[in-house]
């Protein structure tokens, strides 16, 4: 719980710093723990996974929604400028004014091919994870080597700054004995040439923290007005990590083979959604719709024959016209009529007895199974299947071979921490006896016995063997770091 108070302390100090405008003295202290919190939480690219991971969950929500039923809604309105007729006397057809609204709704009831693409979802969804976890393990990495070499460049500019003390001092007591005619003016220049000989490297180590500082900037996406001021030492780093050294060629949690594995089954899925197309699918529906339209009610009264056919010439027909007449007489001629307005529902005529117009409403509902049987699709699927099998086989030879190629970089990295871990202890007894060669050799310069060359050397081997100590530690914690990820130890493991 502290580490999580002191993490979010950390994280809200810098966000309060990047929402104002820094002062030039706006500074921020870190330890590396906190470091790692704010890349991890403020780093774009971890951003950029996670929204991924997001994408992948609306994918599979949409997938899901092919399953679900799905209704549909439509309406229409039409007027009809200009009817059709059937005759020369305008009898015509249809409404003057027409409504419609319908209803279609479908449930599907079996859709392989949906079901295996529900499944490839998952498999996607654990892609998207697993390349987020990927992309925090590279920033892991990223991160702890920017923060130790920060350090590491800080302790060799103390280091040369200390040198450069010992050189202005050595100048001094050379200047004092030439005043004093106990040492030569070549000792004096010779100090002073190694005085100067510092100030080039000083200069290079000071562009070279420049640049590490905007990197570790730029890791933590912190604004550059912010000064970085880093908590811990190098050596305190090395002693953790070797007591909590303990090495594995296990390479079964690396994001790389993970991430092979998951395509491997993702495109196993594909190859099932692609044999579900040869599958039926079935489905139910549901249609409904309600028409409405002012159709004309024809009132033919009692005119009689002629009255309901003016076109027809029925002096033709006396026969027909008297029998129909004597069989029906003048109500049966009345019904007959309104049989005949009720079959041209909608038809008028100009020479109709007369007629009135009233909304007719019709509600049609429609229920029904559908089911879909593919049959010949021009060997298109046949070639799909093919053309995954191959990809199948493909990424299973490319994971042999990362297999393969992962076995001999862990190996490999096991041997670059056990050959740091060496030089480590073999540049610290070297700084330690060049640090007492330099006292040894003070002492007797300081005594007259010494020479101002061996003074200059003394102090050079001891400045390049504590730069090869800090660099031999950087190396080791370096090496520490890629070994971490190349076994694909999560943030929080390696932390335990």
């Amino acid at each position: 719980m502290k580490r999580v108070f002191t993490t979010l302390f950390t994280v809200f100090a810098a966000l309060a710093l990047a929402a104002q405008e820094p002062s030039p003295a706006a500074s921020l202290t870190l330890t590396l723990d906190q470091a790692l919190e704010i890349a991890l939480n403020d780093n774009p690219l971890i951003h950029v996974a996670d929204l991924e991971i997001q994408r992948q969950d609306y994918v599979r929500k949409e997938t899901v929604g092919n399953l679900l039923p799905s209704l549909s809604a439509s309406g229409s309105y039409s007027y009809a400028a200009i009817k059709q007729t059937m005759s020369r006397s305008g009898l015509t057809f249809g409404a003057d004014n027409t409504v419609t609204f319908g209803a279609d709704l479908s449930v599907p009831l079996f859709v392989p091919a949906v079901y295996a693409s529900i499944r490839m979802n998952r498999t996607q969804m654990e892609e998207a994870v697993e390349s987020a976890r990927a992309s925090r393990l590279t920033l892991v990495n990223e991160v702890r080597k920017a923060f130790y070499n920060l350090l590491l460049l800080n302790e060799s500019l103390d280091v040369l700054h200390e040198s450069e003390s010992l050189s202005q001092k050595t100048v001094e007591d050379t200047r004092q004995k030439f005043e004093a005619e106990l040492a030569s003016e070549y000792d004096l220049i010779t100090a002073q040439v190694q005085l100067s000989g510092l100030q080039p490297t000083i200069i290079q180590t000071e562009g070279a923290i420049e640049v590490a500082d905007l990197y570790l900037h730029m890791l933590l996406n912190l604004p550059m007005e912010v000064s970085i001021r880093l908590i811990g030492d190098l050596d305190a780093f090395a002693d953790r990590s070797e007591a909590l050294a303990c090495y594995s060629t296990d390479i079964s949690n690396n994001s790389d083979l993970r991430s092979l594995d998951i395509q491997v089954r993702m495109l196993e899925n594909q190859l099932r959604v692609v044999n579900a197309q040869r599958m039926p699918t079935i489905a139910a529906f549901g249609q409904f719709s309600l028409y409405g339209n002012d159709m004309p009610e024809i009132n033919f009264g009692d005119a009689g024959l002629g009255s309901m056919f003016p076109d027809l010439d029925m002096s033709k027909y006396p026969d027909l016209v008297a029998g129909v007449t004597n069989a029906l007489g003048p109500a049966g001629m009345a019904d007959l009529a309104g049989l005949m307005g009720d079959l041209m529902g909608g038809m008028g005529s100009s020479s109709s007895a007369g007629s009135s117009h009233s909304f007719w409403w019709q509600h049609p509902l429609t229920f029904g199974v559908s089911i879909s049987i593919p049959i010949f699709s021009g060997n298109r699927v046949n070639s799909q299947a093919r053309q995954t099998r191959i990809a199948i086989e493909q990424l299973r030879l490319q994971r042999e071979y990362q297999e393969e190629a992962l076995g001999m970089q862990v190996r490999t990295s096991i041997s670059n921490l056990v050959t740091a871990r060496s030089k480590m202890e073999a540049t610290r007894t070297s700084m330690s006896q060049a640090q007492k060669a330099y006292e040894i050799t003070d002492a007797r310069y300081g005594g007259g016995m010494g020479t101002i060359l061996e003074l200059n050397a003394a102090r050079l081997q001891l400045t390049q063997a504590r730069l090869n100590y800090t660099q031999a530690v950087y190396d080791y914690l370096a090496a520490q770091a890629d070994y971490e990820q190349i076994v694909g130890m999560d943030y929080d493991t390696a932390d335990e």
